[in-house]
């Protein structure tokens, strides 16, 4: 919480080396000579069945650990800081479990008392299946309560991470001191049944991780590990053999599963899998598009967004000459991927790091193209094209791969979760510009709705520190989700003037281009928002964001649990900080200035329909219009605004005629020439 995002780790490590050495230093000395009663040098039960229990329940407990935590990233924020709440919680109630042992050492023999513990904690693990059931409802009940400041989100996690572990960790608390304490002899024994609980528990990740909850589900996962408590009871006497079948009706009574993806009303979780490292869900709503959905919290696109990760893939492939090899890191649904195909020649690689949303991407055909499904496909020409999909971690991948690529596409990853900060540091953006080929382009896209500005200088500046040459365009004109693309290039950018239209010379491609809106290069380069030195300039001077010292990580998770927080909040400050002139890498500009006029309105036009979007969803309709007419008035190759003041008429028409009749011929004055508005609306007002 404190002194990582202050100094970073290396400096942090340094700090807790020092710190175990002068631990160590102020331990040494003679040692101290003790008297060892009689009833400690033999253990109350065989050594092996100690030493086994002590193993059992180190994999046990870790493994309840592996399994709350994938349970907590389902309804918690999944930042740096919540693993860190959450870990601070098990650490805590471990620490207090075994604190209140040794006040109650005076109970029961030594195996009734360790049977009662055991039988106790599988009760409890089975019961907090019920209880993680309610923790969304919980933690939402909680920040509801407690607002929004980082203070009050820390201990929203703490506290819902509190009601999954606090109880368990006190009974595993108290039974590794109890077993602990049972291995004493003179000779010692303690730290050999420490370092067996502490192997046990450095084997869940991987019985538990890779293969119990892949294979079992959270749910019986919990239930497998509540029997391996029961398994380890040294006697049933006592009346212990009651637990055991209060836990038996228990396992009667649990949910159906433990998915807590929480889809709106209308919708369905059309697949779910517990993965090896996160819960991959496809949500389907009523209208039957689909949504790939992580760990419940992060969505990673749709089909209802299909143009949009369409334009992902079309934007920095068109800004290419001639691009014959793209690496794409983070495909998700695959639609980004699928449009990729519709590039002639074009052999593509995708590196995804969880294996279930590649098996998930077959629910988003036919918008991916097949991606997925089949990795060989034909494009609408007659060439073959190939998709090569690997399960990877992005930063590994580029750092061992020998291959060189044009075009290398980096999806839009969620700053503030945990470990995407590190695809936005210096030594991944360097080890991406070493697998480009000469002449070769790298797009990181960014989500505006999920930074805040200093975030974003952090980001900007560290790029720019790679590739110096750089170039921001806008991915679609759109305030829900807006999204800005770095592009950085080894030489600057250096396009012509009908550079779209050569592109786009085969018909297929062209059309392919059109349903994207890119068929102009005035539509590609309108997407422009600012060159290298304004990015310089707004970005200013300060730290980079380094594998070391990961400030995206720090920073970003507290801007994004800010539930008021607007979503197009820093793109209007963009909009207001750059002025786009992307003449600067045009070749050939002299020939003709009516382009650059014609750009230059068709800019300023995006800026003032983008500004109306934002004022028309704070419920301020008469001056959005006002905007939107400006940007009809300012360019007719920008249609957006014109298409929105038609939408508008055809409402307001119903519910009064003439309003929309004064609008309608404002729209008419704004853009004589246009004969759109009068196929569209004219029969409208003349039927009345």
């Amino acid at each position: 919480f404190f002194i990582v995002p202050a100094v970073g780790f290396f400096a942090a490590s340094l700090l807790w080396g020092g710190a175990n050495l002068v631990a160590g230093l102020l331990v040494s000395g003679p040692p101290v000579s003790r008297r060892v009663s009689r009833a400690t040098t033999a253990p109350p039960m065989p050594l092996y069945r100690l030493l086994g229990t002590a193993f059992g329940c180190g994999l046990l407990g870790m493994g309840y650990e592996w399994i709350g935590l994938r349970v907590l990233s389902q309804a918690l924020e999944n930042t740096f800081f919540t693993f860190a709440a959450a870990l601070a919680v098990y650490l805590s109630g471990t620490a207090l479990g075994a604190a209140i042992h040794q006040r109650l050492q005076r109970s029961p023999q030594f195996q009734v008392r360790l049977a009662i513990l055991l039988c106790s904690l599988a009760v409890v693990c089975l019961i907090e299946i019920r209880v993680m059931i309610v923790v969304p409802r919980f933690y939402d009940s909680l920040r509801a309560l407690l607002g929004d400041s980082v203070g009050a989100v820390l201990a929203s996690e703490c506290l819902a991470a509190a009601a999954v572990f606090l109880v368990p960790t006190l009974f595993m608390g108290a039974i590794f001191s109890h077993l602990v304490a049972a291995t004493k002899t003179p000779a010692g024994g303690i730290g050999r049944a420490s370092a067996l609980n502490t192997l046990g528990g450095a084997f869940a990740g991987m019985v538990f991780g890779v293969f119990v909850l892949p294979a079992t589900g959270a749910k019986w996962s919990i239930v497998i590990i509540a029997a391996g408590y029961l398994l380890m009871l040294p006697t049933c006497r006592h009346r212990i053999w009651m637990g055991v079948a209060g836990a038996a009706v228990l396992c009667c009574f649990l949910p159906s599963d433990l998915h807590l993806m929480a889809p709106v009303p209308g919708s369905m979780v059309r697949d779910y899998r517990d993965g090896l490292m996160a819960s991959v869900a496809v949500i389907e709503a009523g209208d039957g598009h689909r949504t790939l959905r992580i760990n419940n919290r992060f969505q990673m696109g749709g089909t209802a967004a299909a143009l949009a990760e369409r334009r992902q893939a079309h934007l920095p492939l068109l800004l290419h000459p001639h691009p014959a090899r793209a690496l794409f890191l983070g495909p998700g649904t695959g639609i980004t991927l699928g449009a990729a195909s519709e590039h002639p020649g074009l052999r593509v690689d995708g590196v995804e790091l969880n294996p279930e949303v590649i098996e998930m991407m077959h629910h988003f055909a036919p918008e991916n193209r097949g991606v997925g499904s089949r990795t060989e496909f034909r494009n609408s020409g007659t060439q073959p094209e190939s998709i090569h999909l690997v399960t990877a971690d992005a930063r590994r991948y580029v750092r061992a791969s020998l291959e060189s690529y044009d075009v290398i596409v980096a999806d839009l990853f969620h700053p503030a979760q945990d470990g995407a900060a590190f695809l936005y540091t210096r030594e991944h953006f360097a080890a991406v510009r070493d697998r480009l080929a000469m002449g070769g382009l790298f797009c990181q896209w960014l989500p505006l709705h999920q930074l805040d500005e200093p975030t974003l200088c952090i980001i900007v500046r560290t790029f720019l520190e790679v590739f110096p040459a750089t170039e921001a365009f806008l991915l679609h004109f759109n305030t829900d989700i807006p999204a800005l693309a770095l592009v950085g290039t080894h030489d600057r950018l250096s396009l012509s003037l009908d550079w779209m239209e050569r592109r786009a010379s085969d018909p297929a491609f062209h059309q392919a281009m059109k349903q994207s809106g890119f068929d102009r290069t005035l539509a590609l380069l309108g997407c422009h928002l600012a060159g290298s030195k304004a990015l310089a300039e707004f970005a200013g001077t300060g730290p980079l964001n380094t594998d070391n010292f990961p400030r995206v990580a720090f920073a970003a998770p507290r801007f994004a649990v800010r539930k008021e927080a607007r979503r197009d909040q820093l793109l209007l400050t963009l909009l207001a900080r750059f002025e786009s002139d992307p003449r600067a890498f045009l070749s050939g500009i002299s020939e003709t200035e009516s382009f650059a006029a014609r750009l230059s309105d068709f800019i300023a036009a995006r800026d003032l329909y983008l500004r109306g979007l934002s004022i028309e969803a704070d419920g301020k309709l008469p001056e959005a219009i006002e905007l939107y007419l400006q940007a009809a008035h300012r360019s007719v190759y920008f249609t957006a605004a014109y298409a929105r003041v038609v939408n508008i008429i055809q409402v307001m028409a119903g519910a009064d005629a003439n309003s929309a009749r004064v609008l309608f011929e404002r729209l008419k004055t704004a853009q004589p020439g246009q004969p759109l508005g009068e196929q569209l609306l004219g029969p409208l007002f003349r039927d009345r």
